[in-house]
């Protein structure tokens, strides 16, 4: 990349708005983002938001920015506009690295920055190791974690596993982890999949078991005639995920099993519906905060 390619955006928030602040970048596709609650006693804070200049014309920015201004009128708070900052590369990983931690997940799962030791009182956990660059999946955000907690309850072992918006491509090295060895990844977004391949590099030694495309769920399985997968986990929109889940049915095993995430509480009902239409079973429906994640069983062949 070259040079002062990023823009970094950033604005005073309100914490009480964390949650819808999240939803919002995911409409936008924006992965690359942090809070700062230096200030949070006083019930406030700031959101930085990096953006690839390559990405973003002014136009698409302008967008933006109405849109979270449109969403603190609704909720009745003041909004304080963009402040922007061109920043190189380096700049960009120096700041998005200084936000990170080791993150514990579920029971098992801990999630280690990957330029950071494993602190010893996490010596036992099942280490993912992570390098975001611009992909979304650090295990922080409440639709991750909520994936891999239902993984690891699962029975994975030798599974078939087919990862819709791989990210990071931290649900698939999890599943690995949990020994899955065939599983396939796909991400429309080439930055995602260099991650990906990047991430399952530092995890291990090789990609033998990955398969990895880059396109969207319906060019990928158009041109490959996906099949046979035991398990689809899927943390992306919930808007992306109703137009794909008609397509689940023929390209999974008699009685296979989906995780569903990135779904807010207020579109449970209509992805339930809708899996129900398909012959899904709900398993498990599991929450944070305002975040849900299903985990659902195909009950017949299509």
């Amino acid at each position: 990349m070259k040079r002062n390619d990023w823009l970094l955006i950033s604005f005073d928030i309100y914490i009480e708005l964390e949650e819808i602040l999240i939803w919002k970048l995911s409409e936008f596709d924006i992965t690359s983002y942090s809070f700062n609650y230096l200030n949070k006693n006083n019930n406030f804070g700031q959101l930085f938001i990096w953006l690839p200049k390559s990405n973003w014309d002014k136009f698409r920015i302008q967008n933006l920015e109405e849109s979270f201004l449109n969403l603190f009128r609704s909720y009745n708070y003041e909004f304080s506009f963009f402040r922007y900052e061109s920043v190189n590369d380096n700049d960009w990983l120096n700041n998005w690295k200084k936000y990170w931690k080791p993150n514990p997940v579920g029971k098992n799962f801990l999630i280690l920055p990957s330029w950071m030791e494993l602190p010893k009182k996490f010596q036992d956990k099942n280490i993912i190791k992570i390098d975001p660059g611009v992909a979304f999946g650090d295990g922080e955000h409440p639709s991750t974690s909520l994936c891999l907690e239902i993984m690891e309850k699962e029975s994975i072992f030798s599974k078939k596993i087919l990862d819709i918006g791989c990210g990071s491509g931290i649900l698939s090295i999890g599943a690995k982890k949990l020994g899955a060895d065939n599983i396939a990844l796909i991400d429309k977004d080439y930055l995602s999949i260099q991650s990906t391949r990047e991430n399952i590099g530092l995890n291990f030694n090789n990609q033998d078991g990955f398969q990895i495309y880059l396109g969207t769920f319906c060019e990928i399985n158009n041109k490959f005639s996906l099949h046979g997968f035991d398990y689809i986990l899927c943390n992306i929109i919930a808007g992306v995920i109703k137009e794909i889940i008609p397509y689940f049915p023929a390209v999974m095993n008699q009685n296979g099993k989906i995780i569903l995430s990135g779904i807010i509480w207020s579109q449970k009902e209509d992805i339930i519906k809708l899996l129900n239409l398909y012959n899904f079973k709900i398993d498990h429906v599991i929450s944070k905060k305002d975040w849900i994640c299903i985990q659902a069983c195909l009950t017949k062949s299509s």
